[in-house]
């Protein structure tokens, strides 16, 4: 998949995210870790350690695609950095798994009407493409340009 995402975009998810991470003035720190979390072992620090296994927590809990083709063992490196014993996925999964259940049944309970024909949406997150209403204090990027998009900082509240 990540070679498909190379080929395709130019970067993977990872490198992506960590772009994307950047432009949202997130620390450096978490922003290696989102990039490298597939091979955590290159940075060999806790924040990518825990990102990286959150990613297979993720796949376990939630597959896409063909459960068969996923990567879903912990990177060992990560686990004994981290002290973990080897039921900790286990509890990890199982804890991911109430949690995503409680939380969509929260959002699911909430979810808007669909607006009328014609009408603005106002109650859906905006997407990463859309252009914000008022001036963006995103800046441009390389990668930005790279995708054909200026990528917008999170709406503060």
């Amino acid at each position: 998949m990540m070679q498909a995402e190379a080929t395709v975009l130019g970067v993977h998810h990872g490198e992506l995210g960590g772009i994307i991470a950047r432009h949202w003035n997130i620390p450096d720190r978490v922003c290696e870790a989102i990039t490298h979390h597939h091979a955590p072992d290159r940075l060999g620090d806790v924040v990518c350690d825990v990102v990286a296994l959150a990613n297979v927590a993720a796949k376990i809990v939630e597959p896409v695609g063909d459960p068969a083709t996923a990567n879903t063992e912990p990177p060992q490196g990560a686990a004994t950095r981290l002290g973990l014993a080897p039921s900790f996925l286990d509890r990890l999964c199982s804890h991911v798994g109430r949690r995503v259940t409680e939380v969509l049944a929260r959002f699911e309970s909430r979810a808007p009407r669909p607006s009328p024909p014609g009408h603005a949406d106002t109650t859906r997150p905006r997407l990463l493409s859309e252009p914000r209403a008022s001036p963006s204090r995103a800046r441009s990027t390389p990668g930005d340009r790279a995708f054909g998009t200026i990528l917008a900082v999170p709406e503060t509240r």
